[in-house]
């Protein structure tokens, strides 16, 4: 009886000071792991790049006119097998000079810039090799009622070179260069919105600072390794010429966020700007990078050929 009291009496204090000894050592023994997006902050799904009324001879209209909606079918063309067609990158990736899978061996690539008629794409879509494309519809799916229509259009953009969003022309043996893969706006530590139709950066009338964060990714060389990393502003969409050249800040740690095609990336390419820097008065403006790396010519992100989506993507709308 005296042994079940003694017991009693210690174990209020004896159970608490083991568990804490016990808890203690546990997180001495273990290290604590770090999370490489721990910088992802918040709010970051706003700049998901949403496509408005592209030209439909363009890649951007190709995807959202036919290979989306018509060919992206389950088991189909929705990554299952190539073409990829379930985002425009996938789409351009896996059809640009690339070899074709069924073929009567008298075409070398699924799409042959500059050459519809060498490119096996357009031999599935009229028939020349069966089965035919596409193989199967959606019941929601235009292709009936617009298909010829639509073989011009896609006909239209293998002609005139097949470029891609960014508007640059594919060349058959390419030279690893710059991808552009999103860009960031923050004022302070406030992610900036993107407006629902123009894709452009609402930026409030009145501000301290800006600090603009872009993604771009390089095949062949390290960010750091880059020979030039310049940006232009302008107030006209397609006219930098004359424009002054300002460097951006390459960080050695980067931000981690959302980019143009919905994926975490790696944000080195940084560049802050003060009222004063701004042109007087101007409703919308335009960015252009300029990215050159080791032994090879500067790569323009974008082009005056890029759609328009991806212009007013880089672009700062000044709210009223």
């Amino acid at each position: 009886m005296k042994k079940i009291n003694w017991i009693k009496k210690y174990a209020i204090w004896f159970i608490p000071i083991t568990l804490g000894g016990f808890l203690f050592f546990q997180s001495c023994s273990e290290k604590e792991e770090v999370n490489p997006f721990d910088e992802t902050l918040p709010g970051q799904d706003t700049v998901n790049f949403q496509i408005t009324n592209p030209d439909p001879n363009s890649i951007a209209g190709l995807f959202v006119n036919i290979f989306h909606p018509t060919c992206a079918n389950v088991a189909c063309h929705d990554g299952t097998f190539e073409p990829d067609f379930r985002t425009i990158e996938s789409t351009y990736n896996t059809m640009i000079y690339q070899m074709p899978i069924k073929n009567d061996g008298n075409y070398e690539y699924r799409v042959h810039p500059g050459r519809p008629d060498q490119s096996v794409l357009m031999a599935r879509i009229d028939g020349t090799i069966s089965p035919p494309m596409p193989f199967q519809l959606e019941p929601d799916s235009d292709w009936l009622q617009n298909r010829e229509e639509y073989i011009q259009n896609i006909t239209n953009w293998i002609k005139n070179g097949a470029r891609d969003i960014l508007g640059n022309l594919p060349v058959e043996d390419p030279q690893p260069k710059s991808n552009f893969r999103g860009m960031l706006v923050f004022q302070s530590d406030l992610l900036l919105n993107r407006h629902k139709d123009k894709a452009a950066v609402i930026v409030p009338s009145e501000f301290d600072s800006l600090h603009l964060y872009f993604s771009v990714t390089h095949s062949s060389v390290d960010i750091h390794s880059l020979d030039e990393h310049h940006i232009r502003l302008s107030s006209k969409m397609n006219d930098f010429e004359g424009e002054i050249s300002y460097e951006l800040d390459l960080l050695d740690v980067p931000l981690f966020g959302r980019g143009l095609y919905g994926d975490v990336e790696e944000y080195y390419l940084r560049y802050s700007i003060w009222p004063p820097d701004f042109f007087g008065g101007e409703d919308q403006l335009y960015l252009r990078l300029y990215i050159k790396e080791p032994d090879q010519s500067i790569t323009e992100i974008p082009t005056n050929e890029a759609s328009y989506d991806i212009k007013s993507y880089l672009s700062l709308l000044f709210s009223q």
